[in-house]
């Protein structure tokens, strides 16, 4: 449905305040107007565990309530972390990721300029 006076189909969401639809449902109750009843599918799914052999960065996933409370999923369980904790975890994250990446790129450097240099003596030599 969309806002009556708005147009707009954006909702309000995790606010102490009235959608424009509890405000327009309210109006029409009130008005004696028969609301259409709805059904509402609500899937949740698995997170994606973070795999370090994907190459690619994948963080935990975060999830934080209307408060400002930060939680992460642990063992069947959501665990309170303050926001230092969860930049610190994050940090941390980052860090175990591309510290891996950056040795790797080093050793490659380390192969390369190796190849370099014996490509260097062995023209050298034919001179």
């Amino acid at each position: 449905t969309l806002n009556s006076s708005t147009g707009s189909s954006t909702h309000l969401l995790r606010s102490f305040y009235q959608c424009w639809c509890d405000v327009d449902a309210s109006r029409l109750y009130k008005e004696d107007v028969s609301i259409p009843e709805y059904v509402v599918e609500v899937s949740i799914c698995q997170s994606v565990v973070p795999s370090s052999n994907s190459g690619k960065l994948e963080l935990q996933l975060i999830y934080q309530n209307e408060e400002g409370l930060c939680f992460f999923r642990r063992n069947s369980s959501v665990q309170c972390y303050s926001h230092q904790e969860v930049v610190e975890y994050t940090v941390q994250q980052v860090r175990e990721h591309y510290d891996k990446e950056v040795e790797r790129l080093r050793n490659k450097m380390v192969a390369y300029q190796l190849l370099l240099d014996k490509s260097e003596d062995s023209s050298l030599e034919h001179h």
